[in-house]
């Protein structure tokens, strides 16, 4: 009735790991050595060149000078300069990030390096030349001067590889025509080569490898590994079927890569052995071990293993007869001591302590999500599809075809049992071979998830919505206080203190005792994840699967341990956990993993950190300490490496700049760029920080300074700062005096204003013109009086208005000088011809033009007051007004009796200015002049006009107004 498949096979297993391949970058998948070195990066020599990784990224490194590219030997010398040789047995080394050739050095074009050995500063050579071997050694004394000390003579017809055993060289070769090998002292004072002993090789045996391991010496011969005893007998260690190609001692234990594998021997004593295989079928050729502990495995055709976690048993379809990857649940049969795996499409796994695997399939697919063993040793599986039961012959039954996520059974045998609908509690002797009973008890209608029995019997029952406890038929709620547990549950577990652990989905973790919550752990208290999928425990720590990997808590100290995918977890998705005693089992979705309890997860090992490398304004440039930077390269990005491997990279960086970043700054990027830093003292700092938070212990730092631009320095800040002060002085003083010479000539303005008004209130000429107008009354021609009696009112008017103005336009000068030339021609009775002349263009701008008031009119004035006054033909006045360039040109010309004359009549025009107004005009002028343009001005200039043999013509005055433009 039900299908039943047993398959019975040993299953393997591989210790946590991880695999390096040309996927990741690698050169090439054939690895003859890795290397590491003083700093921490592994060097890998590969089949197609070598390289440095640093857990994350490679580097590789090429010369025109390899002959080919096949590295087959790496170390590293006290100044962390990379010796290698290729197939080609050239010998070369890396610097400053070059690869330089050695053997042009040596000047030995004609030998190849089969092999060397580095000792402090001596480097120890074989070298090949066809059948001709011999052996040699130089000295690099510094980091640059190379030396050639020694290059014996051909002394075998083979030299096997160099061996160091912590004091002296040795080399061991073949002797001539025997099957003899002779181990010699080289010694490195004198240069001499002492014979040790001598070994009887069985014949047609090689010697492949040769070690120093605690003053003992081993031998590789083929396919069998020899120690040298004290009385030079050869014993065996081991037995091999496959070649050796490479031996490490690691804590007194033998690990040695054979072409078909990894071999571990725990001891050197033959009939205690207990051998163990890692990497079947893989032609294992080197291992190194690196500062971390982890143990790197080159290959050929694989690539490099990294086993980070030796004590770990990682079980999977690939490298196990596991039908899947996915774990579900897990149980374990303390009788039979066997571990029982639930995983999808209806299997069950049963692997016993030797790891022979028997696999049952179930009739109906889905996971198998739980399995309770029960008082008869049976196995109830709470199956997607149903639940089922595997007796003690493997034999499957299945009981309801219903979801089923939990089951238990209690002291007195009852079975509980979640569905999606709720719990059923059923009477398990009733229980026939095929069938439930059909009095099923429902104890609750909710969807629940998750049962536990506590020691007093009390059932709990964990639902999508909270707790529920369950005992004389009586079904609660949980209270905590006065409150119910609200809560998602995924899972619970009581631990021997009576705290029961409750997982959530999404709160994280509870601790609860008399139903008071005793803990309620979250991520903040470094729980991995708040959802919790599995729980287990010991007597020591509860152990707890959440999606994002396995927490150990420990009950007494109270202290965290994250385990995860740099522990060799497959995944950090953990459904399942059992301790069974010392051992604890956990079911991932990519595989199912085997540890010890006592198992330390945390790499506590520092990770160093280094500034990689700078740029500057997006240039490389090389790296230092320290920086001098000018103000405009101040573009800067520092990229850094952290070097952890058993996390395969997997570091956090801590950088600060400083005055920069006033807090710590949390980055998994490897490089930080500053685009545009002010100028200013900078000190740069980072940590790195690995997979379990150990930071650096030291940090990696780098100062620099950027130099502000020359006009940010402070004395030339200082300096503009006083040149500024002085040109605001300046100008403040320039305003000041301004102001007061405006004040000055503002005075002065009015001062002559006051002297031009009294000019042109002239008695002589308000007496003659009113003279003139009386004269028109008493001959009845009162109409001219009239008139011209009009104009002169109009006339003292405009002298008082005009008085009161800085300046008047052109087209008002010129009716003011209209009306008073009127008068004055009407005063001199009609003896005086006036010409007034103003270009057209001028007069189209009269208007716009503005000029000082009462200037040309006290001019004119001195031609009728001193020229026409005594003269007694008929005087001619010209004026002319035209435009040269800024300025205003007035000419005043008359044919009056000249300045001689009058002098010679008692009118002192030249030496009494004072007397008329032309003093202040040419001093209105001038003032004018001078704060119109700020610079000499131009003023009146009178020119005496005579004709031929000194005849007086007259007098011109040109009088020269700045306008502006």
């Amino acid at each position: 009735m039900f299908f039943l498949l047993l398959l019975r096979q040993a299953i393997g297993q591989e210790p946590g790991m991880w695999h390096l391949t040309d996927e990741d970058g690698l050169p090439s998948m054939t690895v003859y050595q890795t290397i590491q070195d003083n700093k921490g990066f592994v060097w890998i020599g590969t089949e197609k060149g070598i390289c440095r990784f640093d857990g994350k990224e490679y580097r590789y490194y090429d010369s025109p000078d390899l002959s080919d590219r096949e590295i087959l030997k790496l170390a590293v010398d006290k100044y962390d300069r990379i010796w290698f040789i290729n197939l080609s047995g050239q010998l070369f080394y890396i610097e400053n990030e070059r690869v330089l050739k050695a053997s042009a050095l040596l000047e030995i074009p004609s030998f190849l390096v089969t092999d060397f050995v580095i000792e402090e500063e001596v480097i120890w050579l074989t070298l090949k030349n066809g059948k001709e071997y011999r052996s040699g050694y130089f000295s690099f004394a510094g980091r640059t001067e190379f030396e050639l000390l020694k290059l014996h003579d051909n002394i075998s017809d083979h030299i096997y590889p160099l061996l160091f055993d912590g004091e002296f060289n040795y080399h061991i070769k073949r002797v001539k025509y025997s099957d003899s090998l002779l181990l010699s002292k080289l010694i490195k004072e004198t240069g001499e080569v002492i014979p040790v002993m001598g070994l009887l090789v069985e014949k047609g045996r090689q010697l492949k490898k040769a070690y120093f391991y605690k003053k003992q010496l081993l031998l590789s011969i083929r396919d069998v590994l020899f120690k040298v005893d004290e009385k030079r007998d050869l014993s065996r260690i081991s037995d091999q079927v496959n070649p050796i190609q490479d031996i490490k001692i690691i804590k007194d234990s033998i690990w040695m890569m054979t072409v078909k594998g990894v071999s571990i021997y725990p001891a050197f004593d033959i009939q205690k052995r207990n051998e163990s295989n890692l990497l079947q079928n893989i032609s294992a050729n080197h291992l190194m071990v690196d500062h971390e502990g982890n143990k790197w495995i080159a290959t050929t055709g694989h690539g490099v293993y990294v086993i980070t976690a030796p004590q770990t048993k990682v079980f999977k379809r690939n490298n196990s007869t596991l039908p899947s990857d996915e774990v579900y649940s897990l149980a374990y049969d303390t009788l039979k001591k066997r571990v029982i795996i639930g995983q999808d499409n209806g299997i069950i796994s049963v692997m016993d302590e030797t790891y022979n695997n028997q696999i049952v399939h179930l009739k109906n697919p889905g996971r198998t999500l739980d399995i309770m063993i029960d008082s008869e040793a049976q196995y109830w599986c709470s199956n997607d599809a149903g639940l089922y039961k595997i007796d003690n012959r493997l034999y499957s039954k299945g009981f309801l075809k219903s979801a089923v996520k939990y089951s238990i059974e209690t002291q007195n045998k009852d079975i509980y049992f979640c569905t999606y609908a709720g719990v059923l509690k059923i009477d398990k002797s009733h229980v026939d071979n095929y069938l439930l009973p059909e009095e099923k008890h429902e104890v609750l209608r909710e969807k629940s998830y998750s049962l536990l029995e506590d020691y007093d019997g009390v059932v709990w029952i964990g639902t999508i919505n909270g707790i529920y406890q369950y005992f004389d038929d009586k079904l609660v709620p949980l209270l905590v206080g006065e409150k119910k547990v609200k809560y998602n549950i995924a899972t619970m577990v009581q631990t021997s203190d009576s705290i029961v652990w409750i997982g959530t989905r999404g709160e994280g973790l509870l601790g609860i005792r008399n139903n008071k919550t005793i803990y309620h752990l979250k991520k903040s208290d470094k729980l991995a994840s708040n959802t919790i999928k599995a729980l287990s425990a010991d007597d020591f720590a509860l152990w707890i699967g959440t999606d994002n990997g396995l927490n150990r808590y420990d009950l007494q100290t109270q202290e965290w341990e994250w385990i995860n995918t740099a522990d060799c977890l497959p995944s950090l998705e953990v459904n399942a956990v059992k301790v069974v005693g010392e051992e604890v089992w956990v079911g991932t979705s990519k595989g199912l993993v085997n540890f010890s309890t006592k198992a330390k997860h945390t790499n506590f090992t520092p990770p160093p950190i280094y500034i990689s490398r700078i740029q500057l304004e997006d240039k490389d440039t090389t790296v230092q300490d320290s920086f001098y930077l000018p103000y405009h390269q101040n573009s800067i990005q520092i990229d850094f490496v952290g070097l952890g491997f058993r996390g395969k990279g997997d570091i956090t960086y801590k950088y600060k700049l400083s005055p920069e970043d006033e807090n710590w700054v949390n980055t998994k990027s490897r490089y930080v760029r500053y685009p545009n830093l002010r100028p200013g003292d900078y000190h740069f700092e980072v940590y790195a920080v690995n997979e379990d938070q150990i930071k650096s212990k030291d940090s990696a730092t780098i100062f620099f300074s950027i130099r502000p631009p020359w006009w940010e320095l402070w004395w030339v800040r200082l300096l503009g700062a006083l040149f500024i002060f002085s040109v605001i002085s300046y100008f403040i003083n320039a305003r000041i005096q301004k102001q007061n010479r405006e004040r000055m000539f503002t005075a002065q303005i009015n001062e002559l204003k006051t002297k031009a008004l009294r000019a042109q209130m002239n008695p002589h000429f308000i007496f003659n013109a009113l003279n003139a107008i009386q004269q028109f009354l008493t001959t009845n021609n009162q109409e001219q009086a009239m008139h011209y009696l009009a104009q002169f009112g109009k006339l003292i008017r405009t002298i008082f208005e005009q008085s009161q103005k800085e300046k008047i336009s052109l087209e008002e000068e010129l009716d003011f000088l209209n009306i008073y030339l009127e008068l004055e021609k009407l005063r001199f009775l009609d003896m005086v011809e006036i010409r007034l002349d103003v270009s057209e263009e001028l007069l189209e701008i009269s208007d716009e033009i503005n000029i000082p008031p009462l200037l040309i009119q006290s001019i004119i004035e001195n031609s009728f007051k001193h020229g026409f006054l005594y003269k007694k033909e008929l005087g001619i006045l010209s004026i002319e007004f035209f435009k040269d360039e800024n300025y205003l040109i007035c000419t005043i010309e008359d044919n009056g009796i000249g300045r001689k004359k009058a002098a010679e009549l008692g009118q002192q025009i030249l030496r009494d200015r004072s007397s008329s107004g032309l003093q202040v005009a040419e001093e209105r002028l001038l003032i004018h002049n001078k704060k119109q343009q700020n610079c000499l001005p131009r003023g009146i200039v009178i020119t005496d006009l005579q004709g031929t043999n000194g005849v007086v013509l007259g007098t011109r005055v040109r009088v020269d107004i700045y306008c502006g433009e």
